[in-house]
């Protein structure tokens, strides 16, 4: 990312834009100080992102030597059925047909 900022900046010197990097090291924990810090203090600044890349660093023996695309398109969520449990073998599809009916309205 810091390799193409450079070019970037280098290739469009009168950029009237900013760019920033936010390192963070908590994302894969508790992730209570990192990004939603950072979101945090932008919604109270008012300010506003034109663009945002996401990067998802990953690392064999030195850090960035390896780059995966991360989860494009994911969504996180807490999800909460009530229902009828099922946990024995035998009735494990009515749990599932359950489950699909209910995921079918987020639709």
């Amino acid at each position: 990312m810091v390799v193409a900022a450079e070019r970037f900046v280098a290739q469009h010197p009168n950029h009237a834009g900013r760019l920033a990097f936010l390192i963070t090291s908590d994302e894969e924990a508790s992730a209570h100080n990192g990004t939603v810090k950072v979101v945090e203090a932008l919604m109270a600044r008012n300010e506003r992102l034109d663009y945002c890349l996401v990067g998802e660093p990953s690392s064999i023996e030195v850090v960035g030597d390896v780059v995966k695309n991360g989860r494009r398109g994911s969504l996180t969520c807490n999800l909460t059925i009530h229902g009828v449990q099922g946990m024995l073998p035998t009735h494990i599809w009515l749990t599932i047909r359950y489950i699909a009916q209910h995921l079918s309205l987020m639709n």
